[in-house]
Order: C-alpha cells, then structure tokens, then sequence
C-alpha cells in the first residue's frame, strides 16, 4: 500500500513531482525580490537629479548661486530694440496733434464767411451812410461792430487759439502717457534687475517727466528753435503759448496792426490780436474801399471780406508765403553758395526767419514737436541704460 504525502515528508521526501523542493525556490525567489526592491530604494535616495536640458546659455531671472546671472547689457540691447516702434509711433501722434490744431482754426475762419454777405449788406445800409455822415470815426465803430457781430468777435478768437492750444498741450501728454504704458508692458517679460526704472509704474512717470525737463531745453537749442528767454524748462503749455504768440505778432506785423502783443499774457495777448485782426479788416483794408465804391453790391465787399479772411488763416496756420519764398531761397544760399561766410551769413539770416514766426504755426508746432520727440527718446535711453538706479 503506498505511503501517505505525510509520511512522505516525514522521511524528507518534498511534494510535488521528480523530487523538486518548491519552499527552497520560493524562499530564494522572495529574497531576490526584496534585494532588488532594496538596491532600488537605494539609488533613489543616494542619485542625484539629473541637469536641465541645455537652453543655448538662456539666462534666467533670480537664477540661484551657481547658475548664470543675468546678461544686462544683452536684455538692455532688446528692451531698446522694442522700444523703437513705440516711439516712432509717438512722433506721428505728435505731430497729428499739430495738424488737428491747425485744422481747427483753419475751419474756424472758413465757418465765418457765412456772415461775409450779411456784413456786406449792413456796411452799405442807410444807417451805415447816416453813421459815415455823421462823422468818419463813428462809422468806424459802426463798421468794426457789424464785423463782431456777423464775422467773429476778439474773444472768440482767443478763445479758440486758448482752447487750441490746450487741446495740444493735452494731447502731447496723453501721447505721452500711453508711450509709458506701452513701455512698460512690452518690456515686462524681461528681468526686472535689468530695468529697475520700469518696475513701478508712477516712480517711471516721475522720473521720465524729470528727465524730459531736463534735456528738452538743451535740445531746444540745439534744434534752433527759440523758446523764450524766460522759459528755463521746456513746459508744453508755456511753449505752446509762446509759438502761437509769435507767429501772431508776425501776422499783424506783416498786416500793419499796431502795437507789439508780445510781452503781455497769452490770452490778453490773443485778444489784442483778436481785436486788431477786427480792425485791419472790418477797417482800415475795406473802408476806404467801402466809401469809394458805395455803389457796388454787397456781394462784392463779401468777396473782399472772405479774401481777406483766407489771407489771416494762412498766415496764421502754413505762414506768410512771401517769407516762404525768402526761407527757401536764402536755404539755399545757406547750404550751396560757394563763399563759406555768405554760408555762414544766410544760415544766421535763415535761423532769424524760422524763429520769427512769418512761418506759421504748423511749422513752428512742428519744431516743437522735434524737440519733444527727441527729449523723450533721450529721456527712455536714459532709463533703459542707466547703471545704478533704482
């Protein structure tokens, strides 16, 4: 009778076929296991992390000690790079700002022909003559307040040249503000400890405004363009008046109106304009032509009166063309005549002519307008490259 599995490995017989001891295998097979797991274990708590991919010698911002710091010069370099455009952009708003203040006192005057024909008709009614009877100086004032009363007063001419000008002056600082804001967010990826003067929005503001200050009135000189003797720094609103100033005294030089308007306030100024402007064509240009020719239609003192109109608004707004012709002629001499001092004498001559304000407005704001691009470019290359400041 065969023996029983328990007899079996009683007498040292293991279970299972041909004599195979399967607890021996398990046991080795458990150990291989745990010696594995054991040495794995190991190399992850001994290795160290493997390096980071090679990024080309990228610099990153607040790399730790042992890492490459930042290359200021190269992140400089890109931030003026990607500054240019903005300027750029800022110059063409600038000098849009010039053709807006332009275009508004050129539709200004060209609104007032409307009331040409109804001034016509009053300065050749009965009480006209009755006044002109009467005595030479009254039909003066007669003829000078039909003139407010259907063309345009003295005040509302310096109130447009006031409100002008401050838009311009606004405007400019508006053009301004939004190249800061564009700045700043185009160079806001780039370490911060390259550019410390662009982290804080109002302590940029404030430091470009100080700058701006402080250059403009050098680059002002250096531009030729003459800002006035009691302006020490280049205020917008105080430049923007003395252009305007300027080129009016040159228009009632150039139309005979008397008595200097420089040296008074700019509004005061502008009215005295104003009021001259009155006079010169409500006048002394059409009264003697009004009492010569009684006879004629109003139609016809209509067209003089929208002549003489269009002659104010161009001398005011593109210049004096009689001044232009001497500009460009003298220019000329200024750059080709072949005697080094008749070179240096036209140039003298030519500088005179630009300051003087015989050019109009939209040249001299254009001046203005070089200045100020050129003070804000130097005023952001400052702060990108300055070393040291925060």
């Amino acid at each position: 009778m065969p023996e029983s599995n328990e007899n079996q490995e009683q007498n040292g017989q293991p279970k299972g076929h041909g004599g195979f001891n399967w607890r021996t295998f398990l046991l080795l097979t458990l150990g291989i296991i745990v010696a594995l797991v054991g040495m794995l274990a190991y190399r992850i708590a001994t290795d160290s992390p493997p390096p980071p991919p090679d990024r080309g010698g990228e610099v990153q911002p607040g790399a730790p000690d042992g890492e490459p710091e930042v290359d200021t010069d190269a992140v400089r370099t890109e931030a003026w790079q990607r500054i240019q455009p903005r300027l750029e952009a800022a110059d063409a708003k600038t000098r849009e700002l010039t053709n807006q203040l332009v275009h508004r006192i050129e539709t200004f005057f060209d609104s007032r022909k409307e009331g040409a024909r109804a001034f016509g008709e009053a300065a050749l009614g009965w009480k006209s003559k009755w006044e002109l009877i009467k005595s030479r100086d009254g039909h003066r004032e007669f003829i000078a307040a039909r003139f407010s009363e259907y063309i345009f007063t003295q005040d509302e001419l310096a109130a447009l040249l006031k409100e002008a000008s401050d838009e311009y002056a606004q405007g400019l600082r508006a053009v301004e503000n939004e190249l800061l804001v564009q700045v700043r967010a185009d160079l806001k990826n780039l370490p911060a400890s390259a550019l410390p003067a662009f982290a804080n929005k109002n302590v940029l503001e404030s430091r470009f405004d100080n700058i701006v200050a402080t250059v403009a009135a050098d680059v002002a000189r250096d531009l030729q363009v003459d800002v006035g003797r009691e302006i020490t720094s280049f205020a917008v609103g105080e430049i923007v008046a003395v252009v305007v100033t300027k080129t009016l005294t040159a228009v009632a030089t150039r139309l005979g109106i008397s008595g200097a308007i420089l040296g008074t306030g700019a509004a005061s100024s502008w009215a005295t304009f104003g009021a001259g402007i009155v006079i010169c064509i409500a006048v002394d240009f059409l009264l003697d032509w009004i009492i010569g020719w009684f006879h004629d239609p109003a139609g016809d003192i209509a067209n003089k009166v929208t002549a003489s109109l269009d002659d104010v608004k161009t001398s005011i707004t593109t210049g004096d063309p009689d001044a232009w012709k001497a500009h460009d002629r003298i220019e000329q001499m200024a750059t080709e005549h072949s005697d080094p001092a008749m070179r240096t004498k036209a140039a003298k001559v030519l500088a005179n002519i630009e300051r003087g304000g015989a050019l109009g407005l939209k040249y001299a704001l254009g001046k203005v307008a070089d200045v100020q691009n050129r003070s804000r470019e130097l005023a952001l290359k400052q702060l990108v490259f300055e070393k040291g400041q925060q």
